[in-house]
């Protein structure tokens, strides 16, 4: 009689060895996974090549130091600290490399198929999971000798991951392509966000009006600039939710609000839940 799963677990393994089980795959498994995987990284102020490199490879580029500008077939993509950008294979691009504190981690590999990947062109930001993930690939990759098939299962798992949080991120975080100016303001709002930031204030600080600033930011974005305000600080009050021990009113503050109820009701009507169930669920 089996006591516990410990026991079930026993006899599980005295089944004997199955061979050449799966016929149509070494592994079992006819999706198309990551091959040809290689790693690589780039850091400080390095020669930039006028015609940009062209190669049939998948390249999954994590920017980790500062600030990067991305040329990609004539468009011009700002690449902010810790985000993660695809580029596809045969896509004429170039890193202008511009400062010696730039960082860079590659990976490139080639898959059969786009059904795994996430969408190319569209950045999201590194977070601890998918760090940990991209760690443990690391690690693999640097085992003597690594196993290719982990390696394939580690990338898929990554890339998946990439492709969830593509899905999850609100459309008022995402800057298109070309939008060279409201990257700027963007940047400059993520490095200010526990200060007021009224519309006043950045549009001094671009030398424009705020109507400028108003129209300019939404004709590239086709988002306010009020929302996407709102919506970095909500963001990074989600985050210091589950990752500090602050209170709630220290992360208001530390988000911009001078008012804990106006925070409290901000974070209801994105998240469907307070601030305190956010954590608990979290945590």
């Amino acid at each position: 009689m089996l006591k516990n799963t410990s026991d079930f677990i026993e006899l599980i393994k005295t089944l004997p060895a199955v061979k050449d089980f799966f016929t149509e795959s070494p592994h079992g498994y006819n999706i198309p996974l990551p091959e040809n995987i290689l790693l690589f990284y780039r850091g400080g102020v390095y020669p930039v090549y006028r015609g940009g490199a062209i190669h049939h490879l998948y390249l999954l580029n994590f920017n980790l130091g500062a600030p990067c500008e991305l040329n990609l077939d004539r468009q011009s993509f700002i690449l902010p600290t810790n985000s993660i950008f695809l580029v596809r294979p045969y896509e004429s691009h170039f890193f202008a490399h511009t400062r010696p504190d730039i960082f860079r981690f590659m990976i490139s590999f080639y898959c059969r198929s786009e059904e795994i990947l996430p969408e190319a062109h569209l950045p999201v930001m590194l977070n601890d999971e998918l760090m940990a993930v991209a760690g443990n690939l690391i690690k693999e990759y640097t085992r003597q000798p690594s196993d290719m098939w982990n390696l394939s299962l580690l990338l898929s798992l990554l890339l998946n991951k990439i492709k969830l949080q593509q899905l999850n991120t609100p459309s008022d975080l995402v800057l298109p392509p070309g939008a060279s100016f409201s990257h700027k303001v963007a940047q400059y709002i993520t490095r200010n966000l526990d200060r007021d930031l009224s519309l006043l204030e950045l549009a001094k600080e671009f030398h424009i009006s705020v109507s400028q600033l108003r129209r300019k930011f939404f004709a590239e974005t086709e988002v306010s600039i009020g929302k996407h305000i709102q919506a970095r600080r909500l963001y990074k009050a989600a985050a210091l939710l589950c990752k500090t021990e602050h209170s709630i009113s220290e992360i208001a503050e530390l988000c911009g609000y001078t008012s804990i109820q106006a925070f409290s009701r901000a974070f209801r009507n994105r998240f469907h839940q307070t601030p305190q169930s956010y954590r608990k669920e979290r945590t």
